[in-house]
């Protein structure tokens, strides 16, 4: 231990006017020859004791005459402030403080909560910069109007009911001719909501962290479909939300297991990440059964998909990182 304690009064207690005196030296002198004690009691292997202590050395340090030094370690032992070549006291003046100890501790648990939010907080900016790079890129392309209205067109164009009216979600029939009532049902819960998706920008991307039902979520998601990051999935998450896209986790617990159990490419392990998932609200899709030798409809990407595709990609490889060097600096 490098440090020891030094109690206020020491300098004006009466003791060492009266050690000074009784061994014919200067208080000064007194109290330089306590703190040296003090110290080699600290150093000691068995702290507390001062035996081998040096008066000569001492007095060749401090420039008093010789013997002086010894004369007041005399003085001191006859006062009772070293009994049996130890400091009196010391264990019960000198003990570890634990209350230091735990305010240390909670210190260090605070600084480390405020390097995790840190670096949490600047990996939310790069993925808000990432997204505003691809949408600028988007603009800078002349055939940019014209492939989004061909992308909405092809996904967010609801086909018409038997009714006539549109906007609503019409049942898939089946193989034998009967509806999917669990399609049906799946997107009758969402028709009233807005079928235009909102844009990266329209949504706080630096907002709280997730909730426990997007944890209950990416947890479902990781054990039926496919493992991801802590945070994937969770910008697409809050776009729904904001947008009133979301239906809830019932609906989409219930299309994930409809996909596992009937989707082609679920089965063949080629499910989704999260994020394209909710992006793509393909919890509303009807599960695809691609014939052997035929491509499935949709599987060819245009430069917007694969844009995003690789950026969603980026994202979860940068917080797969983040988590690995996380583990491993704990």
């Amino acid at each position: 231990m490098e440090w020891l304690r030094w109690f206020h009064g020491c300098v004006t207690d009466p003791k060492f006017s009266l050690i000074a005196r009784r061994s014919g030296q200067t208080l000064p002198s007194t109290l330089a020859v306590w703190a040296a004690l003090l110290e080699r009691a600290s150093q000691a292997q068995d702290r507390g004791c001062v035996e081998g202590f040096d008066c000569d050395s001492f007095d060749a340090l401090f420039g008093l005459e010789d013997g002086a030094c010894q004369k007041i370690m005399s003085a001191i032992e006859a006062k009772g402030l070293i009994v049996d070549g130890r400091i009196a006291k010391w264990d019960e003046r000198q003990n570890k403080d634990e209350s230091a100890a735990e305010r240390k501790r909670l210190q260090r648990e605070r600084e480390k909560l405020s390097q995790e939010k840190a670096e949490l907080e600047a990996l939310r900016a790069e993925c808000h910069a990432m997204s505003q790079d691809v949408t600028a890129g988007h603009a800078m392309s002349p055939r940019l109007d014209k492939i989004r209205e061909e992308k909405k067109e092809e996904k967010y164009n609801p086909p018409v009911s038997n009714t006539g009216k549109e906007g609503t979600c019409a049942p898939a029939p089946s193989d034998s001719g009967v509806c999917d009532l669990e399609f049906s049902n799946s997107c009758s819960q969402a028709e009233n909501a807005q079928d235009e998706p909102p844009s990266p920008e329209s949504v706080d991307l630096a907002g709280d962290m997730p909730g426990i039902e997007f944890v209950e979520l990416r947890e479902y998601y990781s054990r039926e479909a496919k493992p991801e990051a802590e945070l994937a999935g969770f910008i697409e998450y809050k776009q729904l939300r904001a947008s009133r896209l979301w239906p809830g986790l019932s609906v989409v617990f219930e299309g994930i297991d409809r996909l596992k159990a009937k989707d082609s490419e679920w089965q063949r392990g080629f499910a989704p990440g999260l994020a394209r998932f909710l992006r793509e609200r393909q919890w509303t899709m009807q599960p695809r059964a691609a014939p052997e030798g035929r491509a499935l409809p949709g599987q060819s990407q245009s430069w917007i998909d694969r844009a995003n595709s690789e950026t969603t990609a980026a994202i979860e490889e940068m917080e797969r990182q983040r988590q690995a060097k996380k583990r491993n600096t704990a």
